[in-house]
């Protein structure tokens, strides 16, 4: 669900409700839904970076962005190129992941 409305296939674009739906299959174990949910909170809109004029935006949030990716490879989804998310730095302060 969360992709259509990402692309906006059969429904109306809303990176909002693509960005809800990612973090609700993430929170079920989709560990694709995982990585699509840290790249919303990374880049501030749903699905790296993509976005129109037309579209509301999601908030960056890093902190979060490197918990979704983090539990994405921690799950068998490989997270090419995010070292970073693995530094004390974006590590939660009281150890509890999302």
């Amino acid at each position: 669900i969360g992709v259509c409305f990402q692309q906006g296939w059969g429904c109306t674009k809303s990176l909002s409700a693509a960005t809800y739906f990612f973090v609700a299959a993430a929170h079920l174990g989709d560990a694709d839904a995982m990585y699509e949910a840290g790249y919303c909170y990374l880049s501030g809109s749903a699905g790296h970076g993509i976005g129109s004029a037309h579209s509301e935006r999601v908030r960056q949030n890093k902190l979060r962005a490197a918990e979704y990716l983090r539990a994405a490879d921690k799950a068998g989804r490989k997270v090419v190129g995010e070292s970073w998310i693995w530094k004390d730095k974006w590590m939660p302060s009281g150890g509890q992941e999302f």
